[in-house]
């Protein structure tokens, strides 16, 4: 296995006066890429493991930590996602940044959640970007490190240093503090927390991207002049920005969102604030990164999901098509999920039954539009719902 070393000026405080080298292991049966992404990071003083595959990534971090493992996804042996997963065993404290050739989302939480990757890069990426993800999870490596030993010196320290131990710790938060604002930035990030407070997430989250994606369709094929933006690209930024329809659910303690049966009337007015932070949270994101994205149909689909036409839902009653279309379309495919969903105070209700209660909302709940879109597609609500289970 080759291994290559590279120097710089870049250099850490290793706690004890001197400076700590950073060890990075590049894995990727591209040998190529891997010498690529080493001629990126030789202007800093970092050691360069390099590993083929996920079996001697292993391998390398059996014989040496690294403080950095950057992977690619796809590979023989095993995929990067199986490596990052396994990897944690053997370098808990060490950052991850997983690299693919395909910009898929679900990759991205999969790899979040799952691995505990820190960030996500696709191929073919600027050598800025590179170095921009390196320094982030370094920085976050070495605030781990500090950390840790300052730990060790408050337990061999006597009383006459604690003040200073004190100095020392707000110092750190205040950087954690700084990380943390730039963390917000990531759509990522957002998607880790509503995967971390769900519990049907996988199928839950499916059935509403499909829901969503095949309503729309059906309304765009109308060709009405009105509905000029559901263009495909909208429809693209639907099928993601669904999965964040629930984010503003972290804000929710557990024992509201995990309540074991009906919530009581002051219960429920504080689970309905889940949609104002969810709003507030995603459009902080939006503002980091500046550009309009799906983020910016985030912001509604999170906000507002929950109004109702008649201007009686929530969190801002709002009414009629001033509620933002990508809202509405949520809206549907959400209530039909819930409805058709066991409770632990309720049975999962049968399509047919939902169908006939929701029709029932026209004019209230729901817009004519959306119920005679709903009506249209009712039959490939069933398929998904069948095809996605609890």
């Amino acid at each position: 296995m080759p291994k290559t070393m590279t120097t710089s000026q870049r250099s850490n405080s290793d706690g004890k006066g001197g400076a700590r080298k950073f060890t990075i292991l590049l894995v990727d049966d591209d040998e190529n890429m891997r010498h690529f992404i080493a001629s990126i990071l030789e202007s800093a003083e970092y050691e360069i493991l390099h590993a083929r595959d996920g079996e001697e990534g292993l391998d390398a971090i059996s014989r040496k930590t690294p403080h950095l493992i950057i992977s690619d996804y796809s590979m023989p042996v095993m995929n990067g996602l199986d490596f990052m997963f396994q990897s944690r065993n053997h370098a808990p404290n060490a950052a991850r940044i997983l690299c693919t050739g395909n910009a898929n989302i679900e990759i991205a939480l999969t790899a979040i959640n799952r691995g505990e990757v820190n960030r996500f890069l696709t191929k073919p990426f600027k050598p800025e970007d590179l170095l921009s993800a390196v320094h982030y999870c370094l920085d976050r490596v070495q605030l781990v490190l500090e950390n840790q030993e300052l730990l060790i010196l408050t337990q061999v320290q006597n009383d006459q240093l604690s003040n200073w131990n004190q100095v020392l710790e707000k110092q750190v938060e205040t950087r954690t503090q700084y990380l943390d604002r730039l963390t917000q930035a990531t759509v990522f990030s957002l998607a880790e927390l509503a995967e971390s407070r769900a519990q049907d997430i996988g199928g839950h989250l499916r059935r509403m991207q499909e829901f969503a994606v095949v309503l729309a369709r059906e309304l765009a094929g109308r060709n009405l002049p009105e509905l000029y933006f559901l263009t495909e690209d909208y429809i693209e930024d639907l099928y993601i920005s669904t999965l964040l329809h629930d984010v503003g659910k972290v804000g929710i303690s557990d024992g509201i969102l995990f309540k074991p049966g009906r919530l009581t009337p002051e219960e429920y007015s504080v689970m309905k604030t889940h949609a104002a932070i969810g709003r507030d949270t995603v459009l902080k994101a939006q503002t980091h990164i500046g550009d309009e994205s799906f983020l910016t149909m985030g912001v509604d689909i999170t906000g507002h999901h929950h109004e109702w036409w008649n201007g009686k839902g929530y969190p801002d009653g709002m009414a009629g098509d001033d509620i933002p279309f990508s809202a509405q379309l949520i809206s549907i495919a959400d209530v039909y999920d819930a409805l058709t969903s066991p409770r632990v105070y309720k049975a999962a209700w049968t399509h047919e039954k939902t169908i006939e209660v929701m029709k029932e909302g026209l004019g209230t709940q729901f817009s004519p539009l959306m119920i005679d879109g709903l009506d249209k597609v009712e039959k490939k609500f069933k398929e998904i719902r069948e095809n996605w289970k609890e």
